[in-house]
């Protein structure tokens, strides 16, 4: 946008464009991105047929069945061994979900765990995430 105003020749046209630019980046800086909205999709993972009983739990007890540390060690080998197991029936469902997603015109980008752990951070902790960015103007 700068770069159209600075082609302009009119003297006052081009002042007004350069305070309208100001003027966008205060807002920017004041309230943040307000002209693009980002939204997050959880995709859950549900194998045989589990669905309706993973559903209806409610959120306290799903956390306490993932934090449960009396599993032996081969039961958590059986659920990593379940979980690769089925990953691409997972895959699928991202990848149909992804497609739909892009139909409606809409930027769809898949988040892994490191990038689902900084959007975590980011979100619970703006201003320790602040202090530590590598942003650069």
């Amino acid at each position: 946008m700068r770069d159209n105003v600075k082609e302009i020749d009119n003297n006052v046209l081009e002042s007004s464009g350069k305070e309208y630019i100001n003027f966008l980046e205060d807002i920017d800086l004041r309230t943040g991105l307000i002209y693009v909205k980002e939204f997050y999709m959880i995709v859950p993972y549900y194998i045989n047929g589990e669905e309706n009983g993973q559903v209806n739990k409610k959120r306290w007890s799903k956390l306490l069945d993932v934090l449960y540390m009396k599993d032996s060690v081969e039961k958590i080998v059986s659920r990593y061994r379940d979980f690769v197991k089925h990953e691409k029936f997972l895959n699928t469902r991202c990848a149909v979900i992804e497609d739909w997603l892009r139909s409606l015109w809409m930027q769809v980008s898949r988040l892994w765990l490191s990038d689902t752990v900084s959007l975590l951070f980011r979100s619970y902790n703006p201003t320790v995430h602040a202090s530590q960015s590598t942003y650069v103007d």
